[in-house]
């Protein structure tokens, strides 16, 4: 099944990281130096030509760039949080190459009067790795810095403590989540910390101890300039938005290895090579393909994995020169150097399957999306190992993420230093319908790096189970405030849309006598022909979306991920369809306009792409679930109950973010009256209406709640906020109580 379900990957998506949103080429570029006062340089006895900003332009022109421009955004007194809230606007903006990220002074400090420092530990690492991925989503290459340490002699914190002592483990989280999401590093704490501790004084580096003088930016341009150099952007046709990953290339059977956020390429294979073999990554495999020098991308890869290898087999009529691109989840990662899972903003450690280190003869990492798992797991002697360590001594709820059909009853524990949570594995009638259980609690003391197995202790049939995420969280956990999605590591990767007829566990865009392209279909890792199924019908958002917390919406069908989040990938078919214009092509806004003002072609392509779902995918057209976003959300009663023969072909909802008659929108009939009366079609139909979590005053799911009450229509409503901020659908890939609680709603409608 590996191997067909690789096939026919349509990795054009991939190609498009690869050649769009590259804002740089070889001779010109920009950078941009995001920090506090440390960035920013400028102070008494320090002119802005003389910052590390500056003196690293003039480095770097100077050398091989001589168009090369540094633009310094630092901001005296920020704090990474801070930094986060103005990426878009100052930063991303720019459409720079590379960003500086250098942060800690300001969010380890501990004021007069106060016990505690400014930004705890796990938020200041949620921010840090925010401002790597915001960027990465964009196609900026991120960079870390630590801040320069404290001169000795310089003045206490509020508690009386030397500021270095604080500092000193904000620099270690840096390099923390440097090495975690595999981003460059530049050390400036340990340089300094090391010539203070061999004798220099650092008071002549900085104006008042901490602030750098003109001597300590050069200082510090200068170990920043072959960082910079190192991940310069290339000129290479095939290697654009990648740099050279000679760790992997040395052991290759064949060919040359570049890596980037999401891809990993391999050139230069040679004429005649019919496989690469390569040691396992510690990544989910989104997709598979090759590319000529135009960018085409085409079928005639597979992958056969083990334990510890992926082999790449190349079929007749690949080029020579041509690039295989493997798509994954995440910058690409040895799965010999294991991660070190760590408390996340919510104080959550995340163990997820890709991380872990597999021990025996059979037992191993299945990378393709809808396993994503610690899988093949026949021999109850093998077993599973990952590498944590906590802030602080508490105790947690251990929750794991399992999948088994038909061999439940094994008796397993997860060993910790402290002790062991053993559990019996539960039948969910599946292998990849995977559940999320409680199993237990355990309490922590060291915070050092320690390991956990996953160890079977009696097995009970021919296979243990798969497994894909541990959740280890804490019992005293405090604060309530919504967080960013981006906050939580998802339990649940979307595989790439592909040209490929659907199949399990396959995204495929459909095209059919009456239309071409549009419709994305997914069939549940359980499909079968021989029974029916319910259908969840998506639609999108509105296109052109992007705001300050850096989410996007393009509109179209293959990006959305609301229906394939809330089913799991399992049990239902999800078909995500196109509103259309008046000449009947894919309107990324709105539902395009028709002489009448009524939205005719959508709703006659929407019946006949169900039409033909059901019939060529067994779908049951009396299980007919409506799930929208945004624009899609408001579609749901401003389309499906337009007429009461648009309101009989659908059995129930989800509303998510926006809804029909709550606030003012550009399409015929929008106003409160309007709304009011179609939703008096919806009878007895049970609509679930979520929305993202407010930071001030009601959520759009209360001000839905307040226009229904006002309304005076009765029905069947629950209402809910996600508990992140993000207008975004990415939410639905992440563990949450509310996407639990949907979850729980949605199986209910489903039934037949």
């Amino acid at each position: 099944m590996l191997r067909a379900l690789l096939r026919g990957v349509l990795s054009g998506l991939a190609a498009l990281w690869l050649i769009e949103g590259v804002g740089f080429s070889a001779e010109v570029f920009r950078i941009v130096t995001l920090g506090d006062s440390i960035t920013k340089g400028v102070r008494p006895g320090v002119t802005d030509q003389e910052t590390f900003a500056a003196e690293l332009q003039r480095l770097l022109r100077a050398g091989q760039y001589p168009e090369a421009e540094v633009i310094n955004v630092g901001i005296g007194g920020e704090m990474a949080g801070q930094g986060l809230k103005r990426l878009a606007n100052d930063v991303i903006a720019k459409a720079p190459s590379i960003v500086m990220i250098m942060y800690g002074h300001n969010d380890s400090y501990v004021d007069v009067g106060q016990t505690e420092v400014r930004v705890s530990i796990p938020r200041f690492r949620a921010d840090l790795s925010q401002l790597v991925q915001r960027l990465r989503e964009v196609n900026i290459a991120p960079i870390l810095m630590t801040p320069p340490a404290y001169a000795e002699k310089s003045g206490p914190n509020g508690i009386g403590e030397h500021c270095n002592i604080k500092l000193a483990q904000y620099a270690e989280v840096t390099r923390q989540v440097a090495e975690t999401l595999q981003v460059p590093l530049i050390d400036h704490f340990a340089a300094w910390s090391a010539v203070s501790k061999n004798g220099t004084d650092l008071n002549e580096w900085t104006t008042d101890g901490y602030h750098p003088n003109p001597k300590g930016h050069v200082e510090m341009a200068g170990r920043m300039l072959p960082v910079v150099q190192a991940n310069f952007p290339t000129a290479d046709v095939f290697q654009l938005g990648t740099r050279d990953w000679t760790e992997v290339t040395s052991k290759l059977n064949v060919g040359k290895c570049s890596r980037g956020y999401g891809n990993l390429l391999i050139r230069e294979t040679g004429v005649g090579a019919r496989q690469v073999t390569l040691p396992r990554l510690n990544n989910v495999i989104r997709g598979l393909s090759w590319q000529n020098r135009n960018h085409k991308s085409f079928d005639g890869l597979s992958l056969i994995q083990t334990p510890t290898e992926w082999t790449i087999k190349i079929d007749d009529g690949v080029l020579a020169d041509a690039v295989v691109v493997l798509s994954v989840e995440g910058m690409p990662r040895l799965a010999q150097s294991p991660a070190v899972s760590r408390p996340g903003r919510d104080g959550v450690i995340t163990l997820s399957a890709c991380d872990a280190v597999v021990h025996g003869e059979k037992l191993q990492f299945e990378p393709l999306t809808h396993k994503n798992t610690v899988g093949y797991w026949v021999n109850p002697n093998d077993f599973a190992e990952w590498s944590y360590a906590i802030d602080k001594p508490g105790e947690f709820d251990v929750e794991i993420m399992q999948g088994c059909g038909g061999h439940a009853g094994s008796d397993v524990q997860l060993e910790f230093p402290e002790g062991a949570v053993p559990f019996v594995v539960e039948e969910t009638g599946h292998f990849q319908n995977f559940v999320w259980r409680n199993i237990g609690r355990i309490t922590l003391q060291e915070t050092a790096v320690h390991q956990v197995s996953l160890k079977c202790k009696k097995l009970a049939k021919g296979a243990v189970m798969d497994m894909r995420q541990v959740r280890l969280v804490p019992v005293m956990a405090t604060g309530t405030d919504p967080m960013s999605y981006r906050d939580v590591v998802p339990d649940l990767v979307s595989p790439i849309p592909t040209s490929a007829p659907p199949a399990p566990g396959r995204r495929s865009v459909l095209e059919s006598e009456t239309w071409r392209g549009g419709d994305c279909v997914y069939l549940p890792t359980n499909w079968t022909p021989n029974q029916k199924w319910p259908l969840l019908v998506e639609l999108p958002g509105n296109g052109g979306f992007r705001n300050e917390l850096g989410d996007t919406c393009n509109g179209l069908p293959v990006n959305c991920q609301l229906a394939y989040g809330l089913s799991g990938g399992y049990g239902a078919i999800c078909l995500a369809l196109p509103f259309l214009d008046e000449n009947g092509c894919l309107a990324p806004t709105w539902w395009g306009t028709t002489k009448s003002g009524e939205p005719n072609l959508t709703i006659e392509r929407w019946k006949e792409s169900i039409k033909q779902t059901c019939e060529k995918y067994n779908g049951d057209p009396t299980r007919v679930i409506l799930v929208g976003f945004s624009r899609g959300s408001i579609a749901i009663n401003a389309i499906g109950l337009s007429s009461g023969e648009a309101t009989a072909r659908w059995k129930a909802a989800v509303c998510y973010s926006q809804y029909d008659g709550v606030g003012n929108w550009p399409f015929a009939k929008s106003d409160a009256g309007s709304a009011i009366e179609r939703l008096k079609r919806l009878g007895n139909r049970p609509q679930f209406i979520i929305s993202e979590s407010a930071t001030a005053g009601p959520s759009l799911s209360d001000k839905a709640k307040e226009f229904i009450e006002k309304s005076g229509v009765t029905g069947d409503f629950t209402y809910a906020t996600t508990g992140f901020v993000n207008h975004s659908d990415q939410w639905a890939l992440r563990p949450s109580p509310a996407r639990a609680q949907l979850r729980e709603w949605l199986a209910k409608q489903m039934q037949p």
